[in-house]
């Protein structure tokens, strides 16, 4: 080995050199120091595999409650808009066509009552326990015309025709009046024994039924027109 200081050769073993006098410092002897792999101890911490503990926390499949929230398929209420009466389904160009409503039933019905009433007694006439009564078809020629002017109306009423019916109705109160006012004037000589019969009062209901039916149905007709016209 040499000096690192002055370079002098020197002998194993020399701490100090002869030369110079600088310290020597012998490099490290590898074949005293041995290698020793370490060891672990396994004693000290074995190892354990982690065991998962499903008693603890085991799964469970989510079950859908059909009892609480059941599926319904929505239905269509077919009667809060039908197609066939409601005027925003009229195709363009379509042509208002009449239909029947109320005013031709009440038309029909009141009208029947009067064709109803000329055979039955329209005055009584009641002297000392002997009674007589006169019908409008049998003691004359103005039953034929009420039936025949009743007719005519329940024909127009089918054919929803409104304001012939209104002028019909009209002329059939006018002349039923005439014709109580006449009955009564013949049969003055009697005074309070004169008596209306049920033919009488089931004219003039069936009288006032007609006409204001007629109006009723007119009415309805020109309001439902409007509508059919602005949709």
């Amino acid at each position: 080995m040499n000096c690192p200081t002055c370079g002098a050769t020197l002998t194993d073993g020399t701490t100090i050199c002869p030369t110079c006098g600088a310290a020597i410092t012998q490099p490290a002897d590898f074949n005293q120091m041995q290698y020793q792999q370490p060891q672990a101890n396994y004693n000290q911490q074995p190892y354990q595999q982690p065991q998962a503990n499903f008693n603890q926390a085991q799964y469970q499949q989510p079950q859908a409650n059909y009892n609480q929230a059941q599926y319904q398929q929505p239905q269509a209420n077919y009667n809060q808009m039908p197609y066939a009466n409601s005027a925003a389904y009229a195709p363009a160009g379509a042509k208002y066509k009449r239909k029947f409503n109320a005013g031709h039933f009440a038309v029909m019905g009141g009208s029947l009552l009067c064709l109803i009433s000329v055979f039955l007694p329209f005055l009584s006439v009641s002297l000392f326990g002997y009674s007589e009564s006169m019908s409008l078809f049998k003691d004359g020629e103005d039953g034929v015309i009420f039936l025949i002017t009743a007719i005519v109306i329940i024909a127009l009423s089918m054919l929803r025709v409104n304001t012939l019916n209104i002028i019909l109705t009209l002329i059939q109160g006018i002349f039923a009046i005439y014709e109580t006012m006449s009955a009564k004037s013949e049969l003055s000589d009697y005074g309070s024994m004169v008596q209306y019969g049920a033919g009488f009062y089931l004219l003039l209901i069936g009288g006032i039924v007609a006409f204001v039916g007629a109006i009723i149905g007119l009415v309805l007709h020109i309001n439902a027109k409007k509508a059919f016209n602005q949709a």
